[in-house]
């Protein structure tokens, strides 16, 4: 693994037809792991084909505020100075190159996509190449797709080890330790995940699962070095209308909203966020795991420059019933004029509240 992400950086110079594995813009282990391990295992069983190149969707003086992130592929020797991130290239390097998209499938690359692995609901607004191959289930984690197609390869062999190592760090994260409560695994998530603890030679996988959970959550909420204004872009999306004109940034982070906005300087932060993505409206997402895989989530609505975006966003998470948010209103929040509330649903996450900021963005703006 080491020795291949050396080659790839090297393969940034090249002037020969490339494969550009991208990871999603909020870069979190899933994304991430999930690039580099289909990078590295299409290099292994296409060795004749173009170079594969994992990319890091983010600056790389972002990648620091990933914390569970740089742990987890700390402890696999994987350092910053392996990787590759979206500013050590250029648009016009990716463009060119064939492009396949994971942990998502809309994306301004579009017309060099030949292939998706997303674990999202499919966005009508992607318009992806007909002839890309398509492999979009909603399973717990999209290291789940890529694990289980290393693991049906008749090229499977120890060298795929620390790859499905990595895979199965994210499923465990995502699935919240397969938790009921939170309801994110699927039979395919588990199915998966007992079949790496198989391969790789895991004695005792309910305790080891206990143990890799633990350490990332540890990981993830150790963000005592970040400011506010770090912690926004710790997990953050974008959304914007066909044209960019109006954006919605919906960025989540390991403390609940009710935590975030009473830190020194959150407000100023929030301005500088908005400012520096132009966004009209701000959507808080704050989730914390308490007693080991217990979750608690709530919602902050925030508009900074349209009134009618702001109401109309509040008026469908309230009333939103696939799935019911189930929000609370909490009353004497002030803070920014926002609205903020408790998420009694600790099933939905962001992934069911962006479908509805997008299609407000799609339809009325």
């Amino acid at each position: 693994m080491i020795s291949f992400l050396k080659r790839s950086k090297i393969l940034l110079n090249s002037t020969s037809k490339l494969c550009v594995i991208l990871g999603n813009e909020s870069c979190d282990l899933d994304s991430v792991v999930s690039a580099i391990a289909l990078a590295f295992f299409y290099s292994k069983i296409y060795p004749d084909q173009s170079g594969f190149i994992p990319i890091l969707n983010i600056p790389r003086t972002s990648f620091p505020i990933k914390t569970e992130v740089t742990y987890f592929l700390g402890k696999y020797n994987i350092t910053d100075e392996l990787l590759v991130f979206k500013d050590d290239t250029s648009n016009e390097f990716i463009k060119k190159s064939s492009v396949i998209l994971v942990d998502h499938h809309v994306s301004p690359y579009r017309d060099s996509v030949i292939e998706v692995f997303d674990h999202r609901p499919v966005d009508s607004s992607a318009e992806l190449p007909i002839a890309s191959k398509k492999i979009i289930e909603q399973v717990g984690s999209c290291a789940t797709l890529i694990a289980d197609l290393i693991l049906r390869s008749r090229g499977l062999n120890d060298e795929f080890k620390l790859t499905l190592q990595l895979l199965y760090g994210a499923i465990v994260m995502d699935t919240v330790n397969f938790s009921p409560e939170a309801c994110r695994k699927t039979e395919l998530d588990s199915e998966i995940a007992a079949k790496i603890e198989n391969f790789v030679g895991i004695s005792d996988p309910g305790h080891h699962r206990e143990n890799v959970f633990a350490e990332l959550v540890k990981a993830r909420e150790d963000i005592k070095s970040l400011t506010p204004y770090q912690l926004l872009h710790k997990d953050m999306k974008l959304i914007s209308n066909s044209d960019g004109s109006i954006r919605v940034a919906i960025p989540g982070y390991p403390i609940l909203v009710q935590e975030f906005i009473k830190k020194p300087d959150a407000k100023h932060a929030i301005e500088m966020f908005a400012k520096e993505y132009n966004s009209s409206s701000i959507v808080l997402i704050g989730m914390k795991i308490t007693n080991g895989s217990d979750v608690i989530r709530d919602i902050g609505l925030i508009n900074i420059n349209n009134d009618g975006l702001f109401e109309e966003i509040l008026d469908k998470i309230k009333i939103h019933d696939k799935p019911n948010l189930q929000l609370q209103e909490i009353e004497n929040t002030n803070f920014l004029c926002g609205r903020f509330f408790k998420q009694e649903n600790i099933r939905a996450t962001r992934k069911q509240i962006l479908p509805i900021v997008k299609k407000i963005l799609d339809e009325k703006y």
